[in-house]
């Protein structure tokens, strides 16, 4: 994660974190939940990096059936400040369900705010879909900002 490196100000400061919780059972996995839980850093919190205000920082009440998975996400925010730069925060994510103890992702995870380097120079000139193996010159375009949505 990190910020423009000229203008704090400018690109994204929002960004997904998760986990993908798996049933690993023979049976249905009921009233599945996962929470966000922040670390105990090292290093003392600068306070720039967040849940973002409204995220959710908790879910419950999934069921997952046998063999299947969910993805559970958290919006991080970081702070427009450019103290925010090499700021780090320790998380771990949980799930637990029903007759299930709570599992947690491996540890040492951690949040970098890094310098993200903006390509002003860079630009998207076109979007192709079509069917796999289908010729480029034969797909539909999908203009800057356009969509094309077809259901089959």
């Amino acid at each position: 994660m990190g910020l423009d490196s000229n203008n704090v100000n400018v690109g994204p400061n929002l960004f997904p974190v998760g986990a993908r919780v798996c049933n690993t059972g023979n049976a249905q996995a009921t009233n599945v939940s996962s929470q966000f839980v922040w670390g105990t850093d090292e290093t003392p919190l600068k306070n720039y990096i967040s849940l973002r205000t409204g995220s959710n920082s908790s879910y419950s009440g999934y069921t997952i059936d046998a063999g299947k998975c969910t993805d559970f996400y958290y919006e991080v925010a970081v702070t427009r400040d450019s103290n925010a730069y090499n700021d780090t925060r320790a998380y771990k994510i949980s799930a637990t369900a029903d007759g299930v103890s709570t599992i947690y992702t491996p540890d040492k995870r951690e949040i970098f705010v890094e310098y993200l380097i903006s390509q002003n120079r860079n630009a998207t000139d076109y979007v192709y879909f079509g069917a796999v193996g289908q010729a480029i010159n034969s797909m539909t375009s999908v203009g800057a900002g356009g969509r094309n949505v077809s259901m089959i």
